[in-house]
């Protein structure tokens, strides 16, 4: 819960940070909440697509399944379903 919580104080700067700056940049409180609006939307939808891509890349090779199951698909050990990450 704690990471959840970092997530959501994190979001809410960079939602601050963002504000401020196009509002300086633009002189138009308006248009500032929607370019924030817009890039904060599009900023999530990037970082959703970097994590997934980010585990399949590093943590499914690291702690992938070892044996691939006669239909092609792989197939985790007893071990490996253990620990995943976020599981301190």
């Amino acid at each position: 819960m704690s990471n959840l919580k970092k997530v959501m104080i994190w979001r809410l700067i960079s939602i601050v940070i963002t504000m401020v700056i196009t509002w300086v940049w633009t002189e138009d409180l308006l248009a500032a909440s929607g370019l924030t609006i817009l890039l904060q939307g599009v900023l999530l939808v990037a970082h959703w697509i970097f994590e997934g891509w980010w585990v399949n890349v590093t943590v499914d090779k690291l702690l992938g399944p070892s044996k691939k199951r006669p239909d092609g698909l792989l197939e985790w050990s007893d071990d490996e379903k253990k620990w995943r990450p976020g599981d301190w």
